[in-house]
């Protein structure tokens, strides 16, 4: 399994090269930036197992194939003429979240007005509450958290 982990490992590094041409394509412009993957993957981190598995949820099951990184990232230019957006970033960091609820940040950021929006669900927002995260219809935090 080792060329397999190699392979995940530099499917891995080619993604962060595009995220950084990204970066670097647009670091002069006024640019509010938002990555994250549209799932985790387990290879071989904690049991002998690659991909998704549809069998019972677990703290570690739950931490490699569905946790994932989550990135903000602004140009000098945007932080220069939005700093209580970037102070709300700062803010912001070890806030819990789930992508679900990405919209109302966007809206906000976006300057689009919306009824849709809710300053609740907008992990950037001082009224922002994290409410409970379901996954397959379980509590998320409760299995994440659980000790073994």
């Amino acid at each position: 399994y080792k060329d397999y982990i190699a392979h995940y490992d530099n499917a891995t590094l080619y993604n962060d090269y595009v995220i950084s041409q990204i970066i670097n394509l647009f670091k002069d412009d006024n640019t509010f930036l938002v990555y994250f993957p549209d799932h985790g993957e387990e290879v071989y981190d904690w049991r002998d197992q690659c991909c998704r598995d549809h069998g019972p949820l677990s703290a570690n099951k739950l931490k490699y194939q569905y946790d994932i990184p989550f990135v903000l990232w602004c140009s000098d230019s945007y932080k220069n003429k939005h700093p209580e957006i970037v102070e709300n970033i700062k803010n912001a960091i070890d806030r819990p979240f789930m992508s679900d609820n990405l919209c109302h940040m966007l809206f906000k950021v976006g300057g689009i007005n919306t009824t849709y929006y809710r300053d609740t669900l907008d992990l950037l927002s001082p009224a922002y509450r994290c409410y409970r995260r379901l996954i397959h219809g379980q509590d998320y935090d409760r299995i994440r958290n659980a000790r073994h």
